[in-house]
């Protein structure tokens, strides 16, 4: 599929039905005047054009304030008598260029206890879009069939109108539930306890109102499974909803995910997806899903919303036992919305109240584990990362100092603490002064830099609840906020949390679903290029904006850094068209996107013979600003050579940055904008002598583009005999320059910039940028 003659994308291969799967069939594309614009299918088989089909867009322009409803599908016809190709077109306008814009994301985090899940879970994914279709009542009362026949009670009636509008249940059918028999415990053998470990005791609980509940054994009758959700519905209509959720995009994940499936699906995965559907509304549809072991995440997007959402990836970590299984660890995805980057991180950290560090450990792997075709860690890659999960985090509340941490608490310390959290917000609060978590987070050891809302002030402890409604605990540990929701927010961008709840009346589990509502700011340029990478097996990456005089340059990282020397043979970026883009809808980005070197023997005859590097001596002609640096030199950089020094350089990298390589000789090589290398030191200065730090020519003078944009940086640590190692990555804001530049003139940015690796506090950067006209810049 192409849009004119603009970059080309390709669908995945279609399923026995002829039908591409939900979160496969969606593809986005910029259209620059739909009026006159044009969809140009191809149906291919091995290489070989099957038949090809033009469809005009300006039928598909569509504005949701004109109440309108979307454009619905429709039949084109191939080529040659090929066949046929349904297909449901969309045109959206996007916000304009450096307009305050925003988008609203519901956040769900759940560990499910491998046991079936409620149908309906209205309660703790609330998008503003009543109870599913056929009725339901409060997940926690979610009966099955074959329970009410047992208790006697007759089936609910259908919902009544006020139903549809989101009441909880109407009177006739509440007065025809039989009583719910509180959840045995014992059914959670071997998937309960404190993420699957055992205890040899029997265990018991204490509910909300204080009255302990008597000691059950471990091995009792599971009870029978609930109610499955019914299968998602793939209408002839299209997306057509008749009510919009309030949120533009949800994003849920779960833990311990994986249950017999219910009747009705052959795994689990699709039970899973159906209670999401079903509860989020036809208004959703899924994008993008991603899965590691029992973890599970998957992205909702509203049917409005959907075409400025694009190029998703996908990446997983696991953290289990030898740092290979898959029980715990993390699975995320990442997407663009017009030209925001956004990220979600679905985790299952380390277990038990002992093991605070062995969590921030399993932290620091999946950030260094978890690539999306970005440059950059994922803690500095995106605008917006947002990290959910079970975190297992626990409160140390009741400890002295220094004393030992067990796992089991005494029955005198689990009864002060109960207290205490049941004393409302301010004795929660209380509790919380203790959480791990916050602890970690702010000695920077893991989430450094990442924000939070108010867990206590907003609901009970999550985690260990019996598996019924309400909370009440297990007297086997000390209740905890384990079930989390963090972001992260490139400088010059707002997040902020419009709510968080926890689903007290969800009742299958040992942990309390929990939600939080975040509004991202968005950024939206005039345009955008796509580009291909050198690496026909990674993902293509978007450079964002519009290049003012686009060139084919490779988004992906490169070996060794030459000089940026104007070159006679290399292609003047005036007049050059953008590559094209080689992409699938979704790709697996794990692990393929890792810095990559050239062989020893060309690194060594390249350093020895040839390497040459930047200088101040040139300018692009087509540059209308150049970044030149006074000063830059880093502090306290970690060691990265067995003999505790490292051997610094820096590379600086951006969207808005001209491509090295139209500098560089006809033999090098993949080329990028770096400084010399300093041997043997963690305290290096590069001298800004016009010989060791390069002058960075920007592609785009627009003072709207270059205010929202970021310098991109890693610190790298040169080796002769192996790949060169991160040493730690930044990004630098350059809005004032944007100021600047709407002001026609030059600035200056000063500033110490906080270097990490894995998530972790690995050196200073200490800068002092110009911005400046470059004189040497054609009329």
């Amino acid at each position: 599929m192409r849009v004119d003659d603009g970059p080309e994308q390709k669908s995945v291969a279609f399923g026995k039905a002829g039908t591409l799967a939900p979160w496969l069939a969606n593809f986005s594309f910029w259209v620059a005047h739909p009026e006159s614009s044009s969809l140009t299918i191809r149906a291919t088989d091995g290489g070989k054009q099957l038949g090809v089909v033009s469809a005009p867009l300006a039928s598909a322009v569509w504005d949701r304030d004109s109440k309108k409803d979307l454009p619905a599908p429709t039949w084109l016809d191939l080529s040659d008598g090929a066949g046929r190709v349904r297909a449901q077109l969309i045109v959206l306008k996007a916000p304009p260029a450096g307009a305050p814009h925003e988008l609203k994301v519901l956040v769900g985090t759940w560990n499910v206890g491998n046991e079936p899940p409620p149908a309906d879970l209205t309660s703790w994914l609330q998008c503003g879009q009543g109870r599913p279709k056929g009725g339901s009542r409060t997940p926690s009362r979610r009966n099955s069939m074959e329970e009410l026949a047992a208790a006697g009670g007759g089936l609910p009636a259908p919902p009544s109108k006020d139903d549809d509008e989101g009441s909880s249940s109407s009177k006739a059918s509440s007065a025809k539930l039989p009583p719910v028999a509180p959840r045995d415990v014992a059914n959670a053998a071997g998937v309960e306890s404190d993420d699957s470990e055992t205890d040899a005791e029997p265990e018991s609980s204490v509910s909300e109102t204080g009255g302990k509940k008597g000691k059950k054994g471990k091995k009792a009758k599971k009870e029978k499974k609930p109610q499955p959700p019914p299968p998602v519905p793939n209408p002839e209509s299209g997306v057509a909803p008749k009510k919009f959720g309030t949120y533009d995009m949800v994003v849920v994940g779960c833990q311990e995910g994986d249950y017999d499936p219910r009747d009705g699906f052959d795994k689990c995965e699709d039970d899973w997806v159906a209670c999401l559907a079903n509860t989020l509304g036809d208004s959703y549809s899924l994008h993008c899903k991603n899965a590691l072991g029992q973890m599970r995440i998957c992205a909702f997007v509203r049917a409005d919303v959907a075409p400025a959402v694009h190029h998703w990836l996908k990446s997983t970590e696991a953290t289990g036992l030898g740092h290979i299984m898959n029980n715990k660890g993390g699975v995320g995805v990442s997407c663009r919305v017009w030209d925001t980057s956004v990220c979600f991180i679905n985790s299952h950290l380390a277990a038990h109240d002992d093991m605070r560090k062995r969590r921030d450990d399993d932290f620091a792997e999946i950030v260094g584990g978890c690539r999306f075709g970005e440059k950059l860690e994922c803690t500095e890659a995106f605008h917006h990362l947002v990290w959910m999960g079970d975190l297992n985090y626990r409160c140390e509340w009741g400890l002295e100092p220094g004393a030992e941490i067990k796992r089991k608490p005494t029955e005198e310390r689990f009864n002060a603490m109960l207290a205490k959290v049941k004393g409302g917000p301010p004795g929660r609060a209380e509790v919380f002064k203790h959480d791990q978590l916050t602890r970690s987070r702010l000695a920077g050891d893991a989430f450094m830099g990442f924000q939070e809302g108010d867990p206590a002030k907003s609901h009970m402890p999550t985690f260990k609840v019996q598996r019924e409604p309400g909370f009440n605990y297990k007297t086997q540990r000390t209740p905890a906020w384990c079930d989390r929701v963090l972001w992260k927010t490139a400088e010059g961008f707002a997040a902020k949390q419009t709510s968080l709840t926890a689903a007290g009346d969800v009742g299958t589990s040992d942990h309390k679903p929990v939600s939080s509502g975040l509004t991202l700011e968005l950024l939206a340029h005039s345009a955008t290029v796509h580009i291909e990478s050198d690496d026909p097996s990674a993902a293509a990456e978007p450079t964002s904006p519009m290049r003012e005089t686009p060139s084919a340059v490779s988004a992906f990282d490169v070996a060794l850094d030459m000089a940026p020397v104007q070159s006679a043979n290399a292609t003047s970026a005036a007049g050059t068209s953008p590559g094209k883009v080689r992409r699938t809808q979704t790709v697996d980005a794990t692990k393929s996107t890792s810095v990559k070197d050239g062989s020893i023997l060309r690194k060594l005859f390249q350093t020895m013979c040839f390497c040459l590097y930047p200088s101040n001596e040139w300018s692009a002609p087509t540059s209308q600003w150049i970044l030149r640096f006074e000063e830059l030199s880093a502090t306290n950089l970690v060691a990265s050579d067995i003999n505790g020094k490292s051997d610094p350089y820096v590379v600086f990298f951006g969207s808005v940055l001209e491509d090295p390589g139209g500098y560089a000789g006809p033999n090098v090589k993949n080329p990028k904008w770096r400084t010399k290398t300093i041997k043997t030191n963690l305290n290096p200065v590069w001298p800004c002598d016009g010989k060791s730090v390069p002058t960075l020519p920007l592609a785009v003078s627009q003072a709207d583009v270059i205010g929202r944009e970021h310098l991109l940086i890693r610190v790298m640590d040169q080796d002769t005999l192996s790949q060169d190692d991160l040493i730690g990555s930044a990004r630098l804001y350059l809005g004032d320059f944007g100021d600047a530049i709407r002001a026609g003139k030059g600035g200056k940015i000063e500033k110490l910039i906080q270097l990490t690796s894995k998530g972790r506090r690995a050196g200073e950067l200490m800068l002092s940028l110009v911005l400046e006209k470059n004189p040497h810049a054609a009329a």
